[in-house]
């Protein structure tokens, strides 16, 4: 049936996907490498820390002992892989790169309370992450590590280290389901925000800025996040739902046009798979058709079922979308589902509005998406966005880093991908190091959850962090970013925001109850 599909494809116009050579150039403004100095707060590591209400009395120029060194853990998938399992658009850099560089800045002002401080790097495999987060939730716990930083905030991890080994988890790049949140029991930090928390911030946000109209029919394209095994129960699209009702206080803003997607269309190794059969891509040469072809006949019976499976599903939700008047989907399906529906419903000829939010990388959703399809593109983000001005510490995060002895200089442009992750990642530190310099008595990750409740947190472009004992969910500002695919940053486009700040949820309408 795919293979029909596919060819059917070819009688259907379509546009190209705007795409460019991804922009590496540097920026034209020098950011000057920092100097060991003996004040701290003129370290880039320290100005964080203090920006973070960090206790820089903490910090001496006297060496640090190694023996008694304060642990910490940083897990997050392994980026060498990430050409071979289809994510080659993904211009990201080992954030270990930055926390070596970071931590050797404090270590060489004495460490905290004359502790150094030292990280565990624990990388997961994209090809095969069961394995890996098998390992990782037997080795993280067995290092004693008062707090992890872990990226993207992968279920397996945050459920065996928050739940099991009940260590406090900072969740850099996160969002999980609100369950998973709330079986933490307050362990689990994410920047982002949960599920519930970031689709309603998306409603709510799209509506005050009149970029959906209040009385538009909308969709709602759902579904688990990567790590939920098809027959795993982590994932309660239940609970998520009830979430949103308290978060907004109307059950009104809940779509009437609800596609659930399969977890079983969530698993990365479907990813190259899908890229050498084209999915669901209209316009396809006679070349192209030939790979397809080969490619096709190179894979089981099973897989090309499995193919063939999503990519009828993903017509006959476009098709009911549409005949259902919908003019905007909002989605909490990762990036790839998302860019799987805008390729059919550039199929079926149809253009709505695309509302995602940062659940969604929106780079990789629009790298090879129609391009008709990408101009209707917005994003309800805590994130930096192309042409934002460039904060100190953002400057100085890319001079720690370019300054690291064990990595080559940093040569991505400002709001690239790499950009973007490398100051979050510093930010995440700011965070995490602040807490830890303001603990007086013996370190604990007891010691360490009660002062990150007194952490708030000026971090990204404007964005704002705060750790009270009742407030996990992650960014409480957000503007609408709109797609340039004409803004040459990144393979497609960039990112430009559209409104200003808004502080759309107060936290009257949160409930972290079970």
């Amino acid at each position: 049936m795919l293979a029909v599909l596919i060819a059917a494809a070819m009688l259907t116009a379509a546009c190209g996907s705007g795409t460019s050579e991804p922009g590496t150039a540097p920026d034209d403004a020098p950011v000057e490498a920092p100097s060991i100095v003996d004040d701290v707060a003129s370290t880039r590591s320290g100005a964080g820390i203090g920006a973070a209400g960090g206790n820089l009395a903490a910090f001496s120029a006297d060496e640090c002992d190694l023996t008694r060194a304060i642990r910490i853990a940083y897990v997050g998938p392994d980026v060498s892989e990430l050409e071979a399992v289809g994510l080659a658009s993904l211009v990201i850099e080992e954030p270990a790169h930055i926390i070596g560089a970071y931590l050797t800045e404090v270590n060489a002002h004495g460490g905290i309370h004359g502790r150094c401080v030292q990280s565990s790097i624990h990388l997961w495999s994209w090809a095969n992450p069961t394995d890996s987060f098998a390992r990782i939730c037997a080795e993280v716990p067995a290092g004693e590590p008062i707090v992890v930083i872990s990226l993207y905030g992968d279920v397996r991890g945050v459920r065996c280290l928050t739940v099991d080994a009940e260590l406090p988890v900072y969740g850099l790049y996160a969002s999980v389901p609100a369950t998973v949140q709330r079986s933490s029991r307050g362990r689990l930090f994410l920047d982002d925000g949960t599920v519930g928390y970031l689709l309603a911030s998306s409603i709510e946000v799209s509506h005050q800025t009149g970029t959906v109209d209040h009385n538009a029919q909308v969709g709602l394209l759902y579904g688990p996040p990567v790590g939920v095994t098809p027959s795993g129960r982590e994932y309660n699209i239940g609970a998520d739902f009830e979430e949103l009702v308290n978060l907004t206080g109307s059950a009104n803003l809940i779509p009437g046009v609800i596609t659930h997607v399969s977890s079983a269309f969530g698993q990365l190794a479907n990813l190259g798979p899908e890229g050498r059969v084209r999915l669901l891509q209209s316009g396809l040469t006679a070349s192209e058709m030939v790979d397809v072809s080969a490619a096709l006949d190179e894979m089981s019976t099973e897989q090309r079922a499995l193919l063939g499976e999503i990519e009828q599903f993903y017509l006959d939700a476009a098709m009911e979308h549409r005949d259902s008047g919908v003019a905007a989907i909002y989605a909490t399906v990762p990036w790839f589902e998302l860019r799987r529906m805008m390729r059919a419903a550039e199929r079926i000829g149809w253009h709505p509005d695309w509302i995602a939010s940062d659940i969604q990388g929106a780079t990789l959703t629009l790298t090879d998406a129609p391009r008709a399809q990408a101009d209707n593109f917005y994003l309800v983000s805590a994130r930096p966005a192309a042409g934002d001005p460039l904060a100190d510490l953002d400057r100085g995060c890319v001079g720690l880093r370019s300054a690291a002895a064990d990595a080559p200089p940093f040569p991505h442009r400002h709001h690239t991908d790499a950009w973007g992750l490398l100051v979050a990642t510093c930010d995440a530190l700011d965070v995490t190091l602040s807490a830890l310099s303001r603990i007086s008595g013996p370190f604990s990750t007891g010691a360490f959850l009660e002062q990150l409740a007194n952490t708030e947190y000026e971090g990204m472009s404007g964005g704002h962090l705060s750790f009270g004992p009742d407030d996990f969910s992650g960014s409480d500002r957000f503007r609408v970013l709109r797609a340039d695919p004409g803004c040459v940053l990144d393979d497609w486009g960039c990112m430009r925001a559209i409104s200003e700040w808004l502080e759309p949820l107060g936290e009257e309408h949160v409930d972290h109850d079970e």
